[in-house]
């Protein structure tokens, strides 16, 4: 079995480089500068390079957070149009209408904010997905909103004339 790097060390340490037989205190001061000049420069190689990957790494985080924040604005948005919906059901004010398409518009701009942070192709594939499903969303809160405009009017013009 090998001999120990220390003990290596040790023994260059003590060979013959002088004629008086061992390394004089001048020698034994330059070889301990050379190897802490080279520890110094191996950590700061290590360090230059993980801080590079910490920078890429922080980059992506970065990105996922502002997905992350799109997706969650798009559920709430999709949240308020659905409710100012159920409340126009009840309320039939078309003011509840125009809040939830004016959710929906904002939805679209989260969407848009989703689509440029995404990069795999899982969460490429969830957004257009989310997409189609949006844009049958809004078709259904027109068609809501024109239904139950038709059934109001029935209803104060027919059933209901005089009040």
């Amino acid at each position: 079995m090998g001999k120990s790097f220390l003990s290596e060390f040790t023994y260059m340490c003590s060979v013959s480089v002088t004629p008086g037989g061992y390394m004089t205190t001048k020698f034994k001061i330059i070889i301990g500068f050379v190897v802490m000049i080279l520890l110094i420069g191996g950590v700061a190689a290590v360090g230059y390079f993980s801080l590079e990957q910490s920078s890429d790494r922080f980059s992506e985080y970065r990105r996922l957070a502002r997905f992350n924040v799109a997706v969650s604005d798009m559920s709430t948005c999709l949240d308020q149009a659905a409710g100012r919906m159920f409340h126009y059901v009840y309320s039939y004010d078309k003011a509840d209408v125009a809040a939830a398409n004016d959710a929906m518009a904002l939805f679209d701009e989260h969407l848009l904010a989703a689509q440029d942070s995404s990069k795999s192709e899982r969460a490429v594939n969830g957004v257009a997905l989310i997409k189609a499903e949006a844009a049958k969303f809004k078709e259904h809160i027109a068609a809501v909103g024109e239904s139950f405009s038709i059934i109001r009017t029935q209803y104060t013009d027919v059933v209901a004339p005089n009040g």
